[in-house]
């Protein structure tokens, strides 16, 4: 014989109704935590270098007093906040690999470059492959040897020879014109 509770419903059924609700709300809760931000954040000291190695087999090499944010979910995308960084870039053409510096967004094409965050903008330098710099309403491609200031004047086209973009990790710095400023910081 079946118990009856006072509302007419056995007790098996009402025990089923709560498993069901309880999976529905940790699936809600889940689905909730999934979605949410995992920040990872990468700092170097003055004079030190670091290098990650990111999930995609990208690697980033930061430079002393360098700090760069990432988000676990979003792999090809870096936030560089302070510093100068190297970024070894996996090409994937399906996902286009994305750093943030100040106002500017640079979307890598496969490729090697270099990044410094200026007081008020960016200087970017590519040693192989193409970056694409959207800064404001302002757009440019570099290619081996071209480099960019990006700030509010706008962009400012340089040139560098290829083999020197990663020279600082030797310690030596090169340059080909620019503003003194800019090649201070």
């Amino acid at each position: 014989p079946m118990r009856r509770g006072k509302s007419g419903f056995d007790f098996p059924r009402r025990a089923g109704i709560a498993a069901a609700v309880g999976v529905l709300a940790l699936g809600v809760a889940w689905v909730s935590w999934s979605a949410r931000p995992q920040p990872w954040l990468v700092e170097t000291a003055p004079g030190e270098q670091r290098t990650v190695t990111l999930a995609d087999g990208s690697q980033v090499v930061l430079d002393g007093g360098t700090r760069l944010a990432m988000d676990h979910r979003k792999p090809r995308e870096v936030i560089l906040e302070t510093g100068r960084a190297l970024f070894e870039v996996e090409h994937d053409e399906a996902h286009p690999f994305l750093v943030q510096v100040g106002d500017a967004t640079l979307t890598d094409l496969g490729t090697t470059f270099d990044v410094t965050r200026l007081q008020d903008g960016a200087r970017v330098s590519v040693s192989e492959g193409i970056v694409q710099v959207d800064s404001g309403s302002a757009r440019t491609v570099l290619n081996p040897g071209d480099s960019v200031v990006a700030s509010p004047r706008g962009l400012e086209r340089g040139s560098i020879a290829p083999e020197d973009v990663d020279a600082w990790r030797t310690g030596r710095l090169s340059w080909n014109e620019g503003r003194m400023t800019v090649v201070a910081e």
